[in-house]
Parts: C-alpha cells; sequence; structure tokens
C-alpha cells in the first residue's frame, strides 16, 4: 500500500472565530480541498496544541446568584468576572448582600457555606453560580440559616475536550457518537499559563470517513461541555492526516503506486513498499 501525511499547522488567530472574543470556536479554511476518494482509508492525529489558560471559574455564564424573601420579589446578584477560592468569593459576596440583610460564613470542617439572614425567612434560587457555592437545587431556610448541600466546589474545568467536524466516530459516555479528537487534563497548571499537550503515543491516530474536507470547525469545551471563554487569547495546534492508498493490479502484474526499477527514491512522497 502507499500512504503519505499531511499536516496542518493551526493557529486560531487567523480563523475565522465563531464566538468572538471566546475564541473556543473556529473554523479553519483551507486553501483548496483534501479529497479522500482515492485514498483506501484515511486518519487523523492530533500531534501536539497548546491552550491559554485564560479562562475564569466565575464567567459571565457562572456568575449569577439568586434568593428571594419570604413574600417579596427576587433579588439577583451578579459576582464580577475572576478565579475566586472559598474566602474571596465569601468576602466579594458580603460586601454585595450586606444591604440585603445577607451573610455569608464558612465552615472549615464540612468545607460548605452558611447563609444567614437577619431579616427574614427565605429561598435560594436556582442559579448559574450555584455549582461553586456547593448547591444543586431550590433550598429554603430553617430559622434564617441555608447550608450548602455539598462542599463547595473551586476546581474549575479539570479537563479540554477537543471537538472538531471530522466524522472519527468515538464515543461518549452517553453511547453516542462522538467527534472529540482528545480530552487533556488541565489541572496541573495554574491560571493564566500555557497549557502545553504532545502526543506522545504514534499509535494514536482515529480512521475518519470525510470524503472530502473543505475546512476544519474546531471547538474547545469544558467538563460541562460549554465551550471555554478564552478571554481573546488564541490557541495552536497541529494535526496529522495519513492517507493510504491500496495497491490496484495492472495488466503486467505490477501495482499502481508501487515502485519500480525505473523510479528512484525521489520520485514522491509515498511509502513505497508493498505490505
Amino acid at each position: 500500500m502507499t500512504s503519505k501525511c499531511i499536516s496542518l499547522y493551526i493557529n486560531s488567530a487567523d480563523s475565522e472565530k465563531v464566538n468572538g472574543d471566546y475564541g473556543s470556536h473556529i473554523i479553519y479554511r483551507i486553501q483548496g480541498s483534501m479529497s479522500m476518494l482515492n485514498f483506501y482509508s484515511a486518519s487523523v492525529r492530533l500531534d501536539n496544541v497548546s491552550i491559554p489558560l485564560s479562562f475564569y471559574q466565575c464567567d459571565d455564564r457562572h456568575n449569577s446568584f439568586t434568593f428571594q424573601y419570604l413574600n417579596s420579589n427576587e433579588i439577583i446578584v451578579k459576582i464580577p468576572e475572576g478565579n475566586y477560592d472559598y474566602q474571596s468569593l465569601m468576602v466579594i459576596m458580603n460586601g454585595m448582600l450586606n444591604k440585603y440583610n445577607l451573610l455569608v460564613s464558612y465552615n472549615e470542617i464540612s468545607l460548605k457555606y452558611i447563609f444567614t439572614s437577619t431579616q427574614n425567612e427565605f429561598t435560594i434560587k436556582q442559579d448559574t453560580i450555584n455549582n461553586i457555592l456547593g448547591i444543586n437545587s431550590e433550598i429554603t431556610s430553617n430559622n434564617k440559616i441555608i447550608e450548602s448541600q455539598f462542599m463547595v466546589n473551586f476546581s474549575g474545568t479539570q479537563c479540554i475536550s477537543i471537538m472538531t467536524n471530522l466524522n472519527v466516530e468515538n464515543y461518549d459516555t452517553t453511547g453516542g457518537k462522538s467527534n472529540v479528537l482528545d480530552r487533556i487534563v488541565s489541572t496541573d497548571y495554574m491560571y493564566n499559563q500555557i497549557l502545553y499537550y504532545n502526543n506522545n503515543d504514534t499509535n494514536n491516530k482515529y480512521l475518519i470517513s470525510n470524503t472530502s474536507i473543505d475546512y476544519l470547525e474546531i471547538k474547545l469545551y469544558d467538563d460541562n461541555n460549554e465551550l471555554l471563554d478564552l478571554n481573546g487569547r488564541n490557541f495552536n495546534m497541529k494535526l496529522s492526516f495519513y492517507l493510504t492508498q491500496k495497491p490496484i493490479a495492472l495488466p503486467n502484474n505490477g501495482y499502481l503506486g508501487i515502485k519500480n526499477v525505473n523510479q528512484t527514491e525521489e520520485d514522491d512522497g509515498y511509502d513505497t513498499e508493498p505490505n
């Protein structure tokens, strides 16, 4: 069989940014198109990727806190975007909730927040910051006190999933097909560092069923299957495509694509040894 490798070096700064400054959903236009029709099989490999860890655990999609006093209207508070620990978030929330007669404290034994009202009984509603606070459902106070149902969660994004429009037909935990090329652990890095992943497994390739590729659509997802917000930063990656062509028998018992006595090693970039 004959085969060749085509590598694509992708800088998101040179691509169409579908979700604007979030920068985690891009379309990379290929000059000309790669046709797979003449090949017996095609596979793709993520060689390396570098992603800035410029996203917040508490961003504009996960920073809303809603509560309601008995027989009163809902009160919605927007926490400033950023990366917090239990203490810094507690300080921010107390500064914003004090005028509503609500105090936030922290239990260092259970690792839970305690919300105490000096006004009346109250209910914490479902909202976007609740996962960080350790709250997974609407909860009403008892004696004007609410304790988080679970310990607080400041872990942020632990894995980044790289998804493309290539038909690799992997599967996820729901049992459905998934076009995820790889999932990269991000917990070994600090905020604002660069996550660099180098694929050292040469066998880590995925067959693709696309008949041609005119463009690549790339998406970076967090643990909750939400697109990352890179805050205007760019990422880079290298993809390699391995194309294999099945030998075609010729009338003289030769094979198309197989080296004959009149060819030299420099004739093409193919692997010229028959299998």
